[in-house]
């Protein structure tokens, strides 16, 4: 299924729907933020999961409806026998997203038409799946010590900032985090798109260069301008003994990983997941968030400094960059 489709414009028509939109004589949309009240900080893991489920149903219009499809998905993976149907469920998100769509599209159609309403369409379809993701992984984190945040805040995007020798800054594309205090520099970042169109390039190019940056190789020196590293003085400034690890999750609605070209961008992440029972072949979800390891709750939370204390906002100069983002809170540019 395509989720970009919408039975009034076809997908050979993006691209002059696209430059139509950029006419001065067309209106912007106004993007508007969700009040929601602040959550404390110092939360235990589980806090952490519970606020981000909570904060994925209170945030999203559209979410409570693709929930119900998640809950009758689980029903139906417990029904065929499965003895732990919320971590199996992880492996069909993708399918989810797409039963959910033609009741998605009713509410849409009812506020929107042409290019808003494809815009629209595939705006909610990424929020969507992006939360998704984040609830499954809130789910199946409880009771292991670890934490899965969503919309991570900017001050931890900056401080994992690459910058090369030109001035040109990357910053990383993470739509979903997972952490724990008992390892305060140990982080897993998820970039989350339904199609490998969407912002996948942004998220290729700060891994290729995040290896870059933190190559180890002895012929660096020698290697003059012939070595990009040397050409580009990729810098980025990381805690003692950090484990930084990048994902991709996408529903690859258009089938684009047959691509070789897509295939070898894969490589520039530490795992791609395809939460599609239909394409076996790549990284389950299910496998991964079964594999953390239970801990138990350190005595201190994560220091300043660390990678733990900036994604959870903590880290020193995280509240004044930080102060009107929530925690953690997902943005509904939906209203007008």
């Amino acid at each position: 299924m395509d989720i970009i489709k919408t039975g009034k414009i076809k997908e050979t028509d993006l691209e002059s729907a696209f430059l139509e939109a950029l006419k001065p004589k067309r209106a912007k949309a106004t993007k508007v933020r969700v009040k929601t009240a602040k959550i404390p900080k110092a939360l235990t893991s589980d806090e952490w999961n519970q606020a981000t489920i909570d904060n994925i149903v209170r945030n999203r219009q559209t979410m409570p409806l693709t929930l119900r499809y998640y809950e009758a998905a689980k029903a139906k993976v417990k029904a065929a026998g499965s003895t732990n149907p919320t971590l199996d469920t992880a492996d069909q998100l993708a399918e989810v997203l797409f039963a959910a769509y033609p009741e998605i599209l009713k509410i849409k159609e009812a506020k929107y038409n042409g290019v808003a309403l494809q815009n629209a369409i595939r705006k909610t379809a990424g929020e969507n799946f992006m939360a998704l993701v984040a609830y499954a992984a809130a789910e199946n984190l409880m009771g292991t010590g670890w934490a899965a945040r969503i919309n991570p805040p900017e001050h931890l995007r900056k401080k994992l900032a690459i910058r090369l020798k030109n001035g040109m800054e990357l910053k990383p594309d993470a739509d979903v985090l997972i952490f724990s205090d008992a390892f305060p520099n140990t982080l897993h970042m998820f970039s989350i798109v339904t199609s490998l169109r969407d912002r996948i390039g942004m998220s290729v190019m700060w891994g290729l260069v995040f290896d870059l940056a933190t190559s180890t190789c002895q012929f660096i020196p020698r290697a003059g301008r012939f070595c990009p590293i040397n050409e580009h003085s990729p810098k980025i400034s990381l805690p003692s003994g950090t484990e930084l690890r990048h994902y991709l999750v996408t529903a690859d609605q258009h089938n684009e990983l047959k691509n070789p070209m897509r295939k070898a961008q894969m490589s520039t992440f530490n795992d791609v997941f395809l939460p599609r029972t239909d394409r076996p072949g790549w990284g389950r979800l299910s496998e991964f968030l079964n594999k953390f390891p239970k801990v138990s709750p350190p005595s201190a939370p994560a220091p300043s400094g660390s990678l733990v204390a900036a994604a959870k906002g903590e880290d020193a100069g995280a509240e004044a960059e930080d102060s009107d983002q929530g925690e953690p809170v997902l943005i509904d540019f939906d209203k007008t």
